[in-house]
């Protein structure tokens, strides 16, 4: 009797879906998960960029196969090192990757059983919060120019739409694929206590849902709208400043400015803005029909992937002052955590020089 290929499932995204806490989950659960049959690829994302993106990207970039060939030959050497009935691959990075290297990475897996799982949440989630995280990550853009690139859908909005654009993402991912084995789990309310994220995601892959710890705390700090664009302001003033490659923007901004200074959700967080909730539903029930007629797996309650009747929406802008007084709180906040970062390092200090008194001291004793 012939066994069946074990099957390897690609959770290639949406980014903003909850891919961050099912990662963190998956890492922690590793271990209990390998026991139980599901081998869970890369658990850790800073590894997956260097073995993995980093190859694909140069085939998406520059056109270059080999390093992406290379990249994806380790995807199935860590596949076949490991006797699983499942393996779960989780890297949201991998939703707006393009057809070359979609076809390759699934081609690759040909002699395994592939199903795609992409997580999703409608529009009127996503928006703000790729805005914001895009904010953090450098951009420039302001919030009504990100939201009408999106709507005329022109080439500021490209990355947003590979990331997001649930019917496109399905015939990249889902090419080579027989239907039945693309998934798109439709992200429910953080407030369900039943039928959450966990327990769609593990329903599809096949395993019990309870085995997933909840990981390790998230830190997607929420900003308001008024602390988004003072951050976006302070990304144009920096110029060739703080780059990303280096690691510098991450560390003064993500890690001190944004986490460590104080700057934190107090008010309102960024919704769709006034005036736009028709059109957000509109794009939401036109996703939602590209994915019914492309006759995938739907995971949950499609209606989850609607907005509700009575969306929340914001304002698109704020005023000039409203960010100046955003911007001399949070320095006020940078001062008052500089001194108490002084004064938690100077104990440590203090603990040390004790340390090295008590330890010579007793050497001396030693050598008596």
């Amino acid at each position: 009797m012939t066994s069946s290929p074990a099957k390897v499932f690609l959770h290639v995204g949406t980014r903003k879906s909850g891919t961050t806490s099912l990662q963190k989950s998956l890492l922690s659960s590793a271990g209990v998960l390998a026991d139980h049959g599901v081998h869970v690829l890369f658990p850790d994302r800073a590894v997956a960029r260097v073995q993995l993106m980093a190859g694909l990207r140069r085939l998406r970039d520059h056109g270059e196969e080999a390093p992406a060939a290379e990249a994806v030959r380790g995807l199935v050497e860590e596949v076949r090192g490991h006797d699983a009935p499942a393996h779960v691959l989780s890297l949201e990075t991998l939703a707006e990757m393009p057809r070359p290297v979609t076809d390759l990475v699934v081609g690759a897996l040909a002699d395994f059983e592939v199903h795609v799982i992409v997580t999703a949440r409608h529009w009127g989630l996503t928006i703000p919060s790729e805005w914001q995280q895009g904010i953090k990550s450098r951009w420039k853009v302001s919030y009504a120019d990100f939201i009408e690139a999106i709507r005329v859908r022109d080439e500021q909005a490209a990355g947003f739409l590979a990331r997001q654009d649930l019917g496109d993402i399905i015939d990249r991912w889902g090419a080579l694929l027989p239907r039945e084995q693309v998934h798109v789990v439709a992200c429910p309310p953080r407030s369900r206590t039943e039928g959450t994220l966990f327990e769609l995601f593990a329903a599809v892959v096949g395993f019990d849902p309870a085995l997933l710890g909840s990981g390790d705390v998230s830190h997607n700090t929420s900003l308001s709208l008024a602390q988004a664009e003072m951050l976006r302001r302070v990304n144009s003033v920096l110029g060739e400043r703080l780059q990303l490659s280096t690691g510098e923007y991450q560390q003064a901004i993500r890690r001190w400015l944004v986490r460590r200074s104080g700057i934190r959700h107090e008010g309102t967080s960024i919704a769709v803005p006034d005036g736009f909730a028709g059109w957000v539903a509109d794009e939401a029930r036109s996703q939602l029909d590209a994915v019914r007629t492309r006759g995938v797996d739907i995971v949950g309650q499609a209606e989850d992937l609607l907005p509700p009747d009575e969306m929340r929406t914001g304002p698109i802008s704020v005023a000039d002052d409203e960010v100046a007084v955003t911007a001399i709180e949070t320095i006020a906040d940078l001062a008052d955590r500089y001194v108490a970062d002084v004064t938690e390092l100077e104990g440590k200090v203090a603990r040390l020089k004790a340390e090295r008194k008590r330890l010579r001291a007793e050497l001396r004793q030693l050598g008596k």
